[in-house]
């Protein structure tokens, strides 16, 4: 069984939409479709250069990426409707209470910081759940 943790995870990962966007890890243009034949690594990376390009930042922060996220960038096709993110907070194991539901954009773009962080990171979740 999953852990609430890893549920979040998996959850932006499959939100991940690159159609549009994609590029190689050396920085050249992808097919189309793309994405599917991407690693967690190459998608994760891929999601970090858009966020900082469409942020202006080399140096991503939690607040940064909440803000992002809440702007709906087409990249990321998160749950934004209050029904959907109590639907989503019940699918983590999380009660939906109006506090949770009120932390949704806080977790998630803290999640997707980790993330990103991961990407150096060899021993974090991202390298030991590929």
């Amino acid at each position: 069984m999953l852990r609430k943790l890893e549920k979040q995870y998996l959850y932006l990962l499959s939100c991940i939409n690159l159609d549009g966007y994609c590029v190689n890890l050396d920085g050249s243009e992808c097919t189309d479709n793309c994405q599917e034949n991407m690693d967690k690594r190459e998608l994760i990376s891929s999601l970090r250069d858009i966020a900082k390009k469409e942020i202006q930042t080399d140096f991503l922060t939690q607040k940064s990426i909440e803000n992002w996220l809440r702007g709906l960038p087409s990249s990321v096709n998160i749950d934004f409707s209050f029904i959907d993110i109590e639907a989503r907070l019940l699918s983590f194991g999380v009660e939906p209470t109006d506090k949770n539901v009120n932390n949704y954009w806080c977790v998630m773009s803290y999640r997707l910081l980790q993330m990103f962080n991961s990407l150096e990171n060899k021993t974090s979740w991202f390298y030991d759940n590929k």
